[in-house]
């Protein structure tokens, strides 16, 4: 464990390594059994402190116990305690009022805490090994005790990515859940803290959102970690924010730009179809007078055409009249005195109308009967036939 109280005092496993007379009073006083368990609920609180050469300095319990401060030391990873101790010693190099492993939750040890201007700041370390579920009950609890959190990301070499939906869940909580949609990592050796930023403004052209590889929805840069300052509750590299607002100005620059010269497309497309159309409605108008010129020429033909078959069917019908009539003329001496209108009776079929005579073909279009073709003399020779 990290950390044990002494007379009272709370006293860092770390920070006793550093020098030879502290280590000593520390291991004297644990042999005197003086080291406590920082949990006032643990059952058998004396500790032993324990520092060789092949391990760093640590606290551990003499006794076995259900210890809720042990199980959260021995649920942290080696990478967070190691992140944890390389900010913790930073702060304290820059004189901030730092404590570690603080109980400033329910079932939970925070893994540090800041206090300036009487506010108290918890600091989170949390991976892409972090559940969503585990993250989400530090983040309603903090919320609930009115607390409020730096999110740290352990750094594990994923810094080159800054499309939000490649990046772990942890950065993905970070950069969505923050008050200011950041990031801040740490890498493994706490040479180098890497900040990131979304810019959440809009960037919208005709109802479509605009995205360009030079300027990414995301902004980060790197720094050596003495550049991080905690300052007003927020931790941050100042040079970043300047950085960052410099970006969203040229951003805004560069998106104008871009507006502008799709204005300006738009309008000369809008020129080039005018144009168009204007060339389309002037070759229409020359194709439909042409068409319907095409059309009038046809029809007029087609008028001429049907005029002289009518014309060749009317002298045909003529010429076949005038043929019927010299036929008629001819055979009349066989029409018994019958002729084309003659009302006639026939014993057979009634009352009729002679409608044609052919030598001795008489045909008569009878009221009830039709049409009949008879032979003339024979109708008369029998009486079948007369006059009305």
């Amino acid at each position: 464990m990290e950390k044990a109280m002494w007379n009272g005092k709370e006293i860092i496993a770390l920070n006793i390594a550093e020098k030879y007379e502290i280590e000593k009073a520390v291991r004297k006083a644990s042999g005197r059994k003086e080291l406590l368990c920082p949990d006032k609920n643990c059952t058998h609180r004396v500790l032993r402190y324990c520092h060789g050469e092949k391990k760093d300095a640590y606290f551990a319990h003499i006794n076995n116990t259900d210890c809720a401060y042990e199980k959260y030391d021995k649920g942290t990873s080696d990478i967070v305690k190691n992140i944890k101790r390389i900010l913790y010693f930073y702060f304290q190099s820059k004189n901030y009022d730092v404590s570690m492993d603080v109980k400033l939750i329910e079932g939970h040890y925070t893994h540090l805490s800041l206090k300036q201007n009487d506010k108290l700041y918890a600091m989170q370390i949390i991976s892409k090994f972090s559940s969503a579920n585990r993250i989400d009950d530090f983040f309603i609890k903090y919320q609930e005790a009115n607390i409020p959190v730096i999110w740290i990301v352990t750094d594990l070499g994923e810094n080159d990515i800054i499309d939000e939906s490649e990046m772990n869940y942890a950065k993905r909580f970070s950069i969505n859940e923050t008050s200011d949609n950041s990031i801040i990592t740490i890498d493994l050796k706490g040479e180098n803290v890497t900040l990131y930023k979304m810019d959440t403004n809009e960037y919208l052209y005709d109802g479509y959102s605009i995205h360009s590889d030079n300027y990414p929805k995301i902004f980060v840069n790197q720094y050596p970690l003495e550049k991080l300052e905690f300052s007003d509750g927020v931790l941050t590299v100042p040079d970043f924010n300047i950085q960052f607002e410099s970006f969203l100005t040229k951003k805004a620059a560069a998106f104008d730009k871009y507006k502008k010269e799709k204005e300006k497309e738009k309008q000369e497309r809008r020129e080039t179809l005018e144009k168009q159309s204007k060339e389309i409605e002037k070759r229409n108008k020359e194709l439909d007078a042409k068409r319907q010129k095409e059309q009038r020429e046809r029809e007029e033909k087609q008028r001429e055409e049907k005029e002289k078959l009518l014309q060749a069917e009317r002298e045909e019908a003529r010429k076949k009249e005038m043929h019927k009539a010299k036929q008629r003329e001819k055979l009349k001496p066989l029409s018994r005195g019958y002729e084309i209108g003659d009302k006639i009776e026939h014993k057979r079929f009634g009352v009729g109308t002679v409608v044609d005579i052919i030598g001795n073909l008489i045909t008569i279009d009878f009221s009830k009967r039709g049409i009949k073709n008879l032979a003339l003399n024979a109708e008369i020779n029998q009486g079948s036939i007369k006059k009305l």
